[in-house]
């Protein structure tokens, strides 16, 4: 393998690495089946992975809260 085909893989396989990281998701619905459904919808769009995390904290977000309510 030359070296610049060798480079080219190194640095592919970098940016797949990158890429391969997981993500973290705050599902805020309160039953469980409405969690795995947001989180099908995630996986589903393609914004998410099954391997990524989700974290259900049990607290839904106020309608004064800086970062939106809850859907």
């Amino acid at each position: 393998m030359s070296r610049a085909t060798a480079t080219r893989l190194r640095k592919l396989e970098a940016a797949t690495e990158a890429a391969r990281k997981p993500h973290i998701f705050i599902v805020e619905e309160l039953e469980p089946d409405e969690r795995r459904a947001q989180i099908n919808e995630l996986v589903a769009a393609g914004l998410a992975t099954p391997t990524d995390l989700f974290i259900h904290t049990g607290v839904p977000r106020s309608s004064k809260s800086p970062f939106g309510a809850a859907a």
